[in-house]
């Protein structure tokens, strides 16, 4: 018999008058069971081909539907190793400043009245919140009232005010201690504490992310014997993490340490377990993270990059720690000259000096001495793009004369610039290049290489033409310190010398007033007026660059303190993930 077609096959199988009838009748169950025995091989392959096409449609718009309405989430669970430099001594926020790797861990185990978010903004953390009083000279703390230590007992106002003294007893030795000089601490009621300062100091704010201890488990340790507590390896907290157990060698040297959840945190890890692991050098650390050991190395550098496993994730952050030429007008008359300062900083290419240092991951470009996305960052100041022709013309305007050697002079002195450096092969790679820019428009760059204890004397003595020097900022950033004519001479950190009343007076209103628009305000009026003077090309600020697994996630920072402050925000890191639906 010839072969029928499909719609005919159904039709006869189905007993109907007419294929449009399907559309217009129920079909029984006795009906589709009779359907296949009624197609030839041909037209089953069809059929079944015809039913797939229809099933995956659907599958493939449900998939759809799915997708565009959910995303993917962090989920609970996993475990992190990290290598890190060093050894634990002292797991106690009052002690730990002394020690980088210390730092680092206290950041998984304490918790403050505020800590740092992602992008290095001040946010409560213990705290509910707070206000200024007193013209700026009280500030009180309002402390959450839902928080319990782990063994149950109540957080309040009392371990707040015992941290506190505890860095204020000189017999306990804290290197904090000079940051709470003069600063008077009290008890308004059980969960609002008041800090007395002896005059307005927005800045004061950030000695608030302090850890605070439990004082109920320290109180009865005598000052004396703080640091030979127990407790300093075991601590109690209130951090995202809390102690597990930690691995040792017999003559106390400690291998590695286990931390894991912290239930009784404000903000409890998704993470279950984080293990850090030493090293006694940052080679070991590296090699460990290669064989897979460690998902988290730190204080990677160019020369790390070409050795790291494929697949490794460079995370990078950028630190408070910039860069800069300083100009010593006091000792140089040359330099004294507005004019050749100016065709200096018009004759640095920053380009080379960022390959040299590694590229974009480890250094970010800097013009001016506040970095970008920090309080008071701004592009409405004087700039000095790389432009040598410029540097020429406006040299030669004002009698600099080339010599047949190329070397500029005027009234029989030489241009010659000496910069002095410590021994460093990065700071020596970019004097070098300085040296080779400068050439080009006629000023003789010489380079002065100082060792650890010389070029520390030569900062304390101001015994130097132009000084190429990093200075740490606080977050603040409050600059007053590297330039308020008050801070010219040792210990101050005015490596420039540089004095105007009009920067001062900015630098002042800074310090007094807690608006941060209105702090913004005269940190932008400072750098116009430090720009139009030309004490110092600022060249770069200088990042932090961790490498880690790509499971791992939620690990980047855009800005941080320092390098121990990426642990503040381990409960956000995460292993596993999960699809939630989105909201509407």
């Amino acid at each position: 018999m010839p072969t029928m077609d499909l719609r005919s096959a159904i039709r006869r199988a189905l007993n109907l008058p007419g294929w449009e009838a399907i559309g217009r009748r129920a079909l029984s169950s006795p009906q589709w069971r009779h359907l296949p025995k009624t197609l030839t091989i041909r037209e089953r392959i069809i059929f079944s081909f015809g039913a797939i096409l229809i099933l995956a449609g659907i599958g493939i718009i449900a998939g759809r539907f799915y997708l565009d309405r959910t995303q993917i989430a962090p989920a609970a669970g996993g475990r992190l190793t990290v290598g890190i430099v060093g050894r634990p001594l002292y797991l106690n926020p009052v002690l730990a400043p002394s020690n980088p790797v210390d730092e680092a861990l206290i950041r998984l185990t304490s918790a403050g009245l505020f800590r740092y978010d992602a992008e290095g903004r001040l946010i409560p953390d213990l705290a509910e919140s707070f206000a200024i009083g007193d013209f700026g000279k009280t500030i009180d703390v309002t402390l959450r009232r839902d928080l319990q230590w782990p063994d149950g007992a109540l957080f309040t106002v009392d371990d707040v005010i015992f941290t506190t003294n505890a860095v204020k007893d000189p017999a306990i030795r804290s290197p904090l201690f000079s940051t709470w000089i003069g600063i008077n601490i009290e008890a308004i009621d059980a969960y609002t504490v008041r800090f007395t300062l002896p005059a307005p100091y927005p800045p004061f704010l950030h000695n608030l992310t302090l850890g605070i201890l439990p004082k109920h488990l320290w109180e009865d340790v005598a000052p004396e014997n703080f640091a030979l507590s127990d407790q300093n390896l075991k601590p109690l907290g209130l951090g995202a993490f809390r102690p597990a157990r930690f691995e040792r060698t017999r003559d106390g040297k400690i291998l590695s340490y286990s931390f894991e959840r912290n239930l009784s945190s404000p903000r409890p890890p998704l993470l279950e377990r984080i293990t850090f692991r030493f090293f006694d050098q940052h080679t070991e650390a590296v090699s460990a993270f290669n064989r897979g050991e460690v998902q988290l190395i730190s204080a990677i550098g160019p020369q790390d990059s070409a050795t790291l496993r494929s697949g490794a994730k460079l995370r990078s952050s950028r630190l408070p720690r910039i860069f800069a030429l300083f100009f010593n007008q006091s000792t140089s008359r040359i330099l004294a000259d507005k004019t050749v300062r100016q065709a200096l900083s018009y004759a640095t290419d920053r380009r080379p000096l960022l390959e040299v240092l590694g590229g974009d991951l480890f250094v970010t470009p800097l013009e001016r001495p506040i970095p970008a996305d920090m309080l008071g960052a701004t592009e409405e100041t004087d700039r000095y793009d790389f432009a040598p022709n410029h540097a020429r013309n406006i040299l030669e305007a004002t009698g600099w004369i080339a010599g047949e050697d190329g070397i500029r002079a005027k009234g029989g002195e030489r241009l010659t610039v000496t910069v002095t450096i410590p021994e460093n092969d990065d700071l020596n790679a970019v004097a070098t290049i300085l040296q080779t820019q400068w050439r080009e428009i006629g000023i003789a760059g010489e380079i002065r290489t100082l060792g650890p204890d010389a070029y520390r004397r030569a900062i304390a003595e101001r015994s130097y033409q132009a000084l190429l020097a990093g200075q740490e900022l606080p977050v603040d950033p409050d600059p007053y310190a590297f330039w308020h004519s008050s801070q010219k001479f040792d210990p101050g950190g005015n490596v420039a010398l540089y004095e105007n009343p009009r920067a001062d007076q900015a630098l002042q209103i800074s310090r007094t007033e807690f608006n941060d628009d209105v702090r913004a305000d005269s940190y932008i009026e400072f750098q116009r007026i430090l720009m139009a003077d030309v004490p110092a090309i600022f060249l770069w600020q200088a990042n932090s660059v961790s490498a880690t697994d790509p499971t791992l996630r939620g690990v980047d920072a855009d800005f941080l303190q320092d390098p121990s402050w990426r642990f503040g925000s381990s409960h956000e890191w995460y292993v596993h993930t999960k699809r939630v639906w989105k909201s509407l």
